[in-house]
């Protein structure tokens, strides 16, 4: 096995693990227009594979344009920086977690849809400490100073 065998094979194998991975995945070209898109990747953005292939990514989302997924995207694309997001996307009635990072490929951005946990921490009251404050003592208790 010669060494262009080697890396087709690691290639394919790679391709293999992403396709089969549960995050969802995508990676934009240069010109904004899906390269890849992953199964679970489309299923959470309620597409398929084929829909979205080749497609631009502002036209296919436009109501992302001027939000933060897109400010994410541009910074990423702009700095050579992996960052990373969280933000509500109305059309899909989601929150995501989106992380992006830049390679030969293209940016590649994979997310979560975390919308459970905001609603779970939304519904559980803060806890918050203020430094220098004790805590709360039950009635009755003392307090040794």
């Amino acid at each position: 096995m010669g060494r262009d065998d080697t890396a087709l094979m690691r290639g394919d194998l790679l391709l293999e693990a992403v396709e089969g991975m549960d995050r969802p995945l995508f990676v934009l070209d240069e010109n904004w227009l899906f390269a890849y898109v992953n199964p679970a990747g489309a299923r959470v953005l309620h597409r398929t594979v084929g829909d979205l292939l080749g497609r631009d990514i502002w036209v296919e989302f436009p109501e992302a344009v001027g939000g933060p997924f897109e400010q994410l995207y541009r910074a990423v694309r702009r700095s050579g920086r992996a960052d990373s997001t969280e933000a509500w996307f109305e059309p899909l009635q989601k929150w995501f977690r989106a992380d992006a990072f830049l390679t030969g490929a293209g940016l590649v951005v994979s997310y979560d849809d975390v919308t459970a946990r905001r609603r779970a921490d939304d519904a559980c009251p803060p806890r918050v400490v203020v430094r220098g404050q004790r805590p709360a003592q039950p009635a009755g208790a003392t307090v040794p100073v």
